[in-house]
């Protein structure tokens, strides 16, 4: 197998940006950094192409365009690529190399033409290199399909509780309306000194941050702490079958729900509600992650920046059905849990699969 320079596989060009005045409705679509953002009446490449951000935060993103495309300055394409490299193979190599070895800038990081001779790849027989990308795009397309099929269990659940509980901001089954303080107790978190070795090392007692409630069910936690560390902060113990909510975060954080599948304790970016016997947890969980849109609305400060808060929460109205629909419905979710779960361990198994594959052929 001979190893090459990218640059002596293909030619890398950054072309002339296209101004947003010049973007038209329909048309040739137009690629920036990250992605198609407009489109033209021109185009200045016929066939797909690979391009790789080139500056900002998101420098050595790969992206392959639409045949007939216009590529603009922002991402540096990959032209005249050789006749005896498959594009997916390369792209493959590319999507699992390490673009900080190359980088350059510190204020605005950028790649350019030289750093791109630095590249040195890899190149079988060509027919090799088709048989590597087709299995590994397979892996890929499996891991895609489980994914939408996971996404579509989701909205199984939610069309369920809309079609058992109606309308939450309507309410046209005439529920009764509770604030979430009238059927709970919130519960806030806090963080043991991070200065403290020992209210850390050797910790056994569970503590959440706030960017774990992506998780969704949290059966296990990064961190953990020890009791002198639990005694020297705010945190609580927060019982199993207790729901979370995010007061604040990195990105879509804020709002988030989740619930506890043990008991644990959490950081100040997170008010568990402990709810009262008049509320399934199960229920409560789905009615909040439905409320997401909403309770980041009601929590945005000045320019969409805001946090939510103890206070807001408990003030939060919630339908209250019969305890019984509740508890049916509860059921329902869990069993389709089940199926996510197993979903969820095949996407876990095939993403260690992708990895072991792009470490053999790529290394």
């Amino acid at each position: 197998m001979r190893k090459v320079k990218l640059t002596d596989i293909c030619h890398p060009k950054q072309w002339k940006t296209i101004a947003k005045e010049k973007f038209i409705k329909e048309g040739y679509p137009i690629y920036g950094a990250n992605g198609i953002i407009g489109y033209s009446n021109i185009y200045n490449h016929e066939d797909r192409t690979i391009l790789i951000t080139c500056r900002g935060a998101t420098c050595g993103r790969i992206n392959v365009s639409q045949p007939f495309s216009y590529i603009n300055g922002n991402a540096m394409c990959l032209d005249d690529l050789s006749s005896d490299v498959f594009l997916e193979y390369l792209e493959l190599f590319l999507r699992n190399y390490d673009f900080n070895q190359i980088i350059s800038g510190s204020a605005q990081p950028q790649i350019t033409i030289g750093n791109l001779s630095k590249i040195v790849i890899p190149i079988p027989e060509y027919e090799k290199q088709v048989q590597i990308a087709r299995i590994i795009k397979s892996v890929e397309s499996i891991i895609e399909a489980n994914e939408k099929l996971k996404l579509l269990l989701d909205q199984l659940v939610s069309s369920r509780f809309i079609e058992m509980f109606g309308n939450l901001k309507t309410n046209e089954k005439d529920w009764p309306i509770k604030l979430i303080k009238e059927i709970s107790e919130c519960i806030a978190g806090g963080t043991p000194s991070t200065t403290k070795p020992e209210y850390w090392v050797d910790g056994v007692i569970p503590w959440m941050s706030s960017g774990e409630i992506n998780k969704f069910r949290i059966s296990s936690t990064e961190k953990k702490i020890t009791q002198i560390g639990f005694d020297n902060c705010s945190t609580k113990w927060i019982p199993a079958q207790t729901v979370l909510i995010a007061l604040a975060g990195q990105g879509k954080t804020r709002g988030k729900a989740a619930i506890t599948e043990i008991p644990l304790c959490a950081n100040q970016s997170i008010i568990a509600i402990k709810a009262n016997k008049k509320i399934d947890p199960e229920f409560l969980l789905q009615y909040l992650t439905l409320e997401y849109d909403n309770l980041r609305k009601i929590s945005n400060g000045d320019g969409g920046r805001g946090g939510l808060n103890k206070r807001i929460l408990e003030n939060y109205p919630l339908m209250i059905p019969p305890l019984k629909l509740q508890r049916e419905f509860a059921e329902f979710s869990r069993k389709l849990d089940k199926s996510k779960l197993a979903i969820q361990q095949s996407i876990d198994q095939l993403e260690t699969l992708k990895k072991k594959l792009m470490q053999e052929y790529f290394g």
